[in-house]
């Protein structure tokens, strides 16, 4: 990621009278979407794999006490904060696109900025557990509710999908796609498949 142009050289361009396109633009991002990619597709399969060789080691041969610094079920840990970078980066992302659609008077500059604040909330949960509290608080799972406000959530953004060229708004909708943690293996069908297919799934 690189940054371009700054104050400095939008008033050193006003100053000369001199019409720089570059510096009028204010800061510029600069991102190998390939390179991106392969590094965080990299760094998720190992935590993946870290996870169920250590689930194996720790139920077939000895325990482990500090297995849980890769277990992709718990918290506080760096599959939590690898997590957690991906949201701020996204949030990161998100509000530079609605900054850039505002300033073109775009109209999907709502949704653009919708996105950003949804993916501020889910990157706080990640970290304070938002859903973990309201599981305690109610009899059923809040996955039920929550998959209903995305339902609505995603029917209102119909309207902003067809605005996006064709690919982008099928890789939108392919990313959009809601985990589930409506299931939860019970204590007697648990086994060290399930574990390391379901965590990482959910």
């Amino acid at each position: 990621m690189r940054v371009c142009g700054d104050r400095r050289q939008r008033r050193h361009a006003q100053g000369t009278g001199l019409a720089d396109e570059s510096a009028s633009e204010g800061y510029r991002f600069s991102i190998s979407q390939r390179f991106l990619v392969i590094l965080l597709s990299i760094l998720a399969l190992a935590l993946l794999l870290c996870h169920a060789a250590l689930t194996v080691y720790h139920y077939q041969v000895s325990e482990l006490p500090w297995r849980q610094l890769f277990d992709v079920d718990e918290e506080n840990n760096l599959p939590t904060w690898f997590s957690e970078f991906l949201l701020l980066t996204t949030v990161v992302l998100l509000w530079l696109c609605a900054d850039k659609k505002r300033r073109d008077k775009d109209p999907s500059v709502d949704h653009w900025y919708t996105l950003t604040i949804g993916f501020l909330l889910m990157a706080m949960d990640e970290i304070a557990g938002f859903h973990e509290t309201i599981n305690s608080l109610i009899d059923r799972t809040w996955a039920i509710g929550g998959g209903l406000l995305a339902l609505g959530i995603g029917l209102g953004f119909i309207p902003f999908l067809r605005r996006l060229p064709k690919r982008t708004a099928i890789l939108f909708v392919v990313a959009g796609v809601p985990r589930t943690e409506m299931y939860t293996p019970s204590p007697e069908s648990f086994s060290i498949a399930s574990d390391c297919a379901y965590t990482p799934a959910t």
